[in-house]
């Protein structure tokens, strides 16, 4: 997974962050252009999802001339967010469906509120997979 150093998604992420914080499980990006430091991570296999505002991505993939190039996965939070998948991996598209439909199935069983309760997130931020 990668990110930019510091991304705070709130207590959840918090814990699971610094759970996994020094493996391989988790790149934390940094320096002038965190957004291509990510896009790049993908695209050279380095990383196999990302999180990131999805309005920032999709303005950097425009200006980059690589739309399309990231699948949306989900939005999480109460703000738009990208969980991307890695365009090297061959299945990519298939890891975006599972996940799609995970998170759906999520949602369709109430687990989705259980969550969204233990963590405090809004009812807005339920796991709304994206088209």
């Amino acid at each position: 997974l990668v990110v930019p150093l510091g991304y705070d998604l709130g207590p959840g992420w918090t814990e699971f962050a610094d759970r996994i914080r020094g493996t391989e499980r988790l790149l934390e990006v940094r320096g002038d252009d965190p957004t291509e430091r990510q896009v790049a991570a993908l695209e050279r296999g380095r990383a196999d999802a990302a999180v990131a505002n999805i309005d920032v991505v999709d303005h950097h993939l425009r200006q980059t001339g690589r739309q399309g190039l990231l699948v949306l996965v989900a939005k999480i939070g109460k703000a738009p967010l990208y969980a991307a998948v890695s365009p090297v991996r061959s299945d990519a598209r298939e890891i975006a469906l599972r996940l799609d439909e995970g998170l759906r199935r999520l949602k369709a069983t109430g687990q989705a509120q259980r969550v969204a309760v233990r963590y405090g997130l809004a009812q807005e931020a339920l796991f709304d997979p994206g088209p």
